[in-house]
């Protein structure tokens, strides 16, 4: 009876130690848990920069939907409409000339 147990043993040992080789031995190995684990982890990381992003329109929706003023506001900037009688101002996009240097000239210098 003890010597069925041993080759039992060593038979289900040898089949373990085969399934362990033959799972290091694929292109992936040892690497692929760890990879999944790190795609995991970046998963992770953009679900709770999406919750904060969504977090942030809810708050902005609620307050749009709380102040009639704020968003009369939003659709004036946003679908440039205007109330009767209201005027709006277009400025056209004039760059900004660099400021004069105030440097001394040097004196011009004569050699005669």
């Amino acid at each position: 009876m003890q010597m069925k147990m041993n080759k039992l043993g060593l038979i289900v040992g040898a089949v373990v130690l085969a399934c362990g080789v033959s799972v290091l031995r694929r292109p992936q190995g040892l690497s692929g848990p760890f990879e999944l684990f790190h795609q995991i982890r970046e998963l992770q990381k953009q679900n709770r920069e999406l919750e904060i992003q969504i977090a942030e329109k809810q708050e902005r929706l609620r307050r749009l939907d709380g102040s009639q003023s704020e968003s009369e506001l939003e659709v004036k900037k946003r679908l440039k409409y205007l109330k009767p009688g209201e005027r709006q101002m277009v400025l056209p996009n004039v760059p900004v000339p660099a400021a004069p240097t105030d440097a001394p000239q040097p004196a011009p210098t004569s050699a005669h």
